[in-house]
């Protein structure tokens, strides 16, 4: 698994800015998905925790 924020858009225009606005901003992304934040984004987001590293362990939506 990679280290980084998930990402969780509505739709797959949001979804290509904000991975837009992360990549100019040297933000990591470990992965992203289009549609309602389901348990498994969720869990993207706890792995993080797991690993130390909490500074990723968010969902931005």
């Amino acid at each position: 698994e990679k280290t980084g924020v998930f990402v969780q858009a509505s739709t797959l225009g949001s979804l290509e800015a904000l991975l837009d606005f992360l990549q100019q901003n040297g933000i990591p992304v470990s992965g992203f998905a289009v549609g309602p934040v389901y348990k498994q984004s969720v869990l993207h987001a706890s792995i993080m925790h797991d690993r130390k590293r909490s500074d990723y362990a968010v969902i931005l939506t």
